[in-house]
């Protein structure tokens, strides 16, 4: 038996439980939809991410979402800026690390 994934936030608070089958699932779909996009706003990346999940996975898509995009922004492959004048959220995909 697998043990459950908690989700980290960039802020520090504790994030979604998921099941390892579920967070993969989503943080492919999350990173594939940055690879096309490479920014995008919250909302846009919920629908999308949405669409793609619906049925997918357990539970609700669009907590989902937002907890794995959380976890990849604390993990540092997501970045978030303010756009100015707009009160909107942009993330960009960061490069992979050197190894």
């Amino acid at each position: 038996m697998s043990s459950n994934i908690t989700t980290k936030h960039p802020s520090g608070q504790q994030g979604l439980v998921m099941s390892p089958t579920d967070y993969d699932v989503v943080r492919e779909t999350v990173l594939t939809i940055m690879e096309t996009h490479q920014t995008i706003n919250m909302p846009e990346l919920t629908r999308l991410a949405f669409n793609e999940l619906n049925g997918k996975i357990k539970g609700d898509a669009v907590a989902a979402t937002k907890a794995v995009q959380n976890d990849l922004e604390a993990k540092g492959l997501l970045s978030r800026k303010y756009r100015a004048g707009q009160h909107q959220v942009i993330f960009t995909k960061q490069p992979a690390a050197e190894v």
